[in-house]
């Protein structure tokens, strides 16, 4: 079985990971972008520690995306989000990376995720979000 790191986002479902080579990119630092919502992302945070694993720590699913901004409770959490896009689309940068996440990740795999989570943020699929 061949490992793949795509993100799992549900059941069968995945963002495809883009390949680069560490070694020869030049990234550009989002953690100034991600600390306002750093509350949400510990609530993600719940397969491993970033430390450990970076962004496969985090379940993407959107029951999880659901309960991570009900924990979290940033009643701004939406706009931030919007906010993140815009800022990490106008980077010209292939790659971005974040300390918080502890990850380096194509630009387009992380707007991807990031549409993906505001898509879930306040989806009703799951009436009840009792935890």
């Amino acid at each position: 079985m061949e490992f793949s790191k795509d993100i799992s986002i549900a059941k069968d479902k995945w963002i495809k990971w883009i390949e680069f080579d560490a070694e020869s990119i030049n990234s550009k630092d989002i953690g100034y972008l991600i600390e306002p919502t750093i509350k949400f992302w510990k609530q993600l945070e719940i397969e491993c520690l970033a430390e450990c694993c970076g962004i496969d720590a985090f379940s993407f699913w959107a029951e999880n995306i659901q309960k991570a901004n009900k924990k979290a409770n940033i009643s701004n959490l939406e706009n931030l989000i919007n906010q993140i896009i815009e800022k990490v689309a106008a980077i010209k940068e292939d790659v971005v990376v974040s300390s918080q996440l502890n990850q380096l990740i194509n630009r387009k795999v992380f707007l991807e995720l990031l549409e993906h989570i505001k898509k879930n943020i306040k989806s009703s699929a799951i009436p009840d979000l009792q935890s």
